[in-house]
């Protein structure tokens, strides 16, 4: 694209020539280059939409949630047992 619009003004001497020392082929060069690199990053994001959400985190997130759900402990009965013997014997002091 910006191969296309460096020879631009060459182009668009001759029909401007009528213009003032021919003028207006600056404020003419500058907006067709505005709306080409316009339409070249709306093309960018129409075609990478998700470029600009922060997605990767979601599903980082979601895939480590996973894992935790199904990471249990096999034996759960002998992880709260002492917890359990704490606490009676806590209450047994007071």
């Amino acid at each position: 694209l910006s191969c296309w619009l460096l020879p631009l003004p060459l182009a668009l001497w001759e029909p401007f020539g009528t213009s003032w020392n021919h003028l207006a082929v600056v404020p003419a060069t500058t907006l067709v280059a505005i709306f080409f690199f316009g339409i070249e990053e709306l093309a960018v994001q129409l075609e990478e939409p998700f470029s600009i959400l922060p997605l990767s985190k979601l599903c980082d997130s979601v895939w480590d949630g996973g894992f935790e759900l199904y990471d249990e402990p096999e034996n759960t009965s002998e992880n709260t047992a002492p917890k359990v013997a704490e606490a009676d014997a806590v209450s047994s002091r007071s």
